[in-house]
């Protein structure tokens, strides 16, 4: 986190900001997608009905970094660990929220959020292949028949709800506010593909911080 200081007709003023770095955090050509992605996201919704994303104060194609606004407010892992009372309230705005994102219109960002929304097929089925290189390499075969079943079920599902997915989408990355308003964090991951993505991966994503 960094304090921005800036001068309106010799006024000044100061925001807090965050500065992130793709080049940093992603190797090669992973860091420009990502910075794209997430970019073009910001860009085009930050004025949406549905959903809060911060606010992007400068960016650097080039260099491959953004200085955005950064939110107040406490992530949706500590809420559940100090208020779990509150923190059942929040679960249907965070459920809500998922819905909302995948009501987005797709067409201003499928263009830098290509590929997936053609050729889920390919795209699950690599993932699946992935999945099991996995559990070959951790030696727990025992999985391998869970897999090979789940893989059977697969091939009669049908994608027709293609959308936004958040990718990454749990508790980590949704920042609840003073104001009571939830804060959409980390587009890196974005794709386009059937809604059930999300939902199954951030159940996932979730359930394990119920078992820290």
């Amino acid at each position: 986190m960094f304090n921005l200081k800036y001068y309106i007709n010799q006024l000044e003023f100061s925001k807090d900001v965050v500065f992130k770095d793709y080049s940093k955090v992603y190797k090669g050509n992973s860091g420009v997608t990502k910075y794209k992605k997430e970019l073009a996201i910001f860009k085009s919704y930050l004025n949406s009905d549905y959903i809060n994303i911060p606010e992007i104060y400068f960016e650097d194609e080039e260099k491959t970094l953004i200085i955005m606004e950064k939110i107040g407010g406490e992530t949706l892992d500590r809420i559940y660990i100090d208020d779990k009372e509150q923190f059942e309230y929040l679960m249907k705005k965070f459920g809500d929220t998922l819905g909302y994102i995948h009501s987005l219109d797709i067409n201003p960002v499928k263009e830098v959020i290509p590929g997936y929304y053609t050729s889920q097929k390919k795209y699950f089925n690599d993932y699946i292949e992935s999945l099991k290189n996995r559990i070959i390499n951790l030696g727990e075969m025992e999985y391998l028949e869970i897999l090979d079943s789940l893989c059977r079920r697969f091939k009669e599902v049908n994608f027709n709800n293609i959308c936004l997915n958040h990718g990454d989408y749990h508790f980590w990355n949704v920042i609840f506010t003073d104001k009571k308003q939830l804060y959409i964090l980390d587009w890196e991951k974005s794709k386009i593909v059937d809604c059930r993505y999300d939902i199954a991966n951030t159940l996932i994503l979730c359930y394990s911080l119920v078992l820290i």
